[in-house]
């Protein structure tokens, strides 16, 4: 990795080390598998790496910068993020992301459309925002973390108030808390344990 050997272990909370580690071509198979374990859907088979600079539609715009965006054979998007410490309006961050990515896909498909002489229907593929967070979340609701078998992955999409029921196929934000992950060798249990063991 071009880094000397006197190190014995790389931190893959470093952005530097993490790209190396996952986003170099040919590694594919470990962000692949990475995010089959903590997306629930259907799996994923191969994916591209995409650029990660978006910039504004004028130049005093602010643009969006990912640690990692990729696709998969289905055309679905994922934006993947390393987040050390804590922002104050990172779940804002996080909805402006997969809103560029959505923004992205809409023009993409507009000049297509163009030239057919058709209108883009709003039909985007869906985007996900996976954020590897280094520091404890702040629920609004501390007893939050007791109601969850998993109290170290929480994903956000839309949901009708009452029902419940999500609007599938759209935005789905992710947020992985490493920072209450505390688990020793002996004590992992399944394949999430043993990628959050790693990651820390």
């Amino acid at each position: 990795f071009g880094v000397e050997h006197r190190y014995k272990y790389l931190n893959l909370l470093n952005d530097k080390i993490f790209k190396i580690v996952f986003a170099t071509p040919g590694r594919e198979e470990l962000m692949i598998a990475f995010l089959n374990r903590v997306i629930l859907g259907p799996k994923i088979k191969s994916l591209k790496y995409l650029n990660t600079e978006h910039w504004g539609p004028a130049f005093e715009d602010r643009g969006a910068f990912f640690d990692l965006l990729c696709e998969n054979e289905s055309g679905e998007k994922f934006v993947v993020e390393i987040q050390n410490y804590p922002q104050e309006y990172y779940n804002k961050r996080s909805v402006y992301y997969a809103s560029r990515v959505i923004l992205d896909q809409a023009t993409e498909e507009s000049r297509k459309q163009k030239s057919e002489e058709k209108y883009w229907n709003y039909f985007f593929k869906p985007v996900y925002v996976v954020s590897l967070l280094n520091y404890r979340i702040e629920h609004e609701d501390p007893t939050l973390r007791e109601l969850k078998t998993n109290p170290y992955v929480y994903r956000y999409n839309f949901r009708e108030e009452e029902t419940k029921e999500c609007l599938k196929d759209g935005t789905t934000l992710i947020q992985v808390e490493l920072a209450e992950f505390n688990k020793t060798a002996k004590e992992l249990s399944g394949d999430m344990d043993k990628w959050l063991y790693a990651l820390k």
